[in-house]
């Protein structure tokens, strides 16, 4: 369970999503906003059960409207990537169900925005820059596996893996250098 903020544009950072997560990632999606509208009182048939509701991307989509529509926005580019990258006719099946829920049946108990949760391993965070953390995760983390057959690679990931690189060669020398040598996500270092 996780929502990649690969950039502050939902379209972009849905267009960085590698092939294997552009599906998975949209049914994860679904998933947290099922759970969150449930949370928050609303009930229908068509909603996926409540799961993973202690996640700290279900409590961050549960606390707050702003949100909730943060992340349908996410998955609404993620749909839209989904329908671009492979030719299909038609929406996600997960997206059809994001797409019945009307927020405002949804009793949010705030309508302000809160921090996104930063979901990796420590050594990734950047408490001040999600993409940039998230950039960092994906190319430790999944940049080895990760196909882009059906679109580019982000141009930005060759960055983060030699950095990342990098940064295990000082510390393997006892340097200690930092990622933060990598370009952020508003391209300066």
């Amino acid at each position: 369970m996780n929502v990649f903020w690969l950039d502050e544009d939902p379209r972009l950072a849905a267009r960085y999503h590698c092939d294997q997560h552009v599906n998975k990632l949209l049914l994860e999606a679904a998933q947290v906003l099922c759970t969150a509208a449930r949370v928050n009182g609303l009930e229908a048939e068509f909603l996926y059960q409540p799961t993973h509701t202690s996640h700290p991307v279900t409590t961050w989509a549960t606390e707050s409207r702003a949100n909730w529509l943060r992340l349908r926005e996410h998955a609404a580019a993620l749909n839209e990537e989904f329908v671009d990258r492979y030719e299909k006719d038609d929406d996600h099946a997960s997206w059809q169900v994001i797409e019945r829920i009307d927020p405002d049946e949804i009793d949010f108990p705030s309508s302000e925005p809160t921090p996104r949760p930063q979901t990796m391993p420590e050594e990734y965070r950047r408490p001040d820059d999600v993409v940039g953390a998230y950039r960092a995760y994906y190319a430790g983390e999944k940049a080895e596996w990760a196909k882009w057959a059906h679109t580019e690679e982000p141009p930005w990931l060759a960055e983060y893996v030699a950095a990342l690189e990098s940064e295990a060669v000082s510390e393997s020398d006892g340097e200690g250098d930092s990622l933060e040598t990598a370009t952020n996500a508003d391209g300066e270092r």
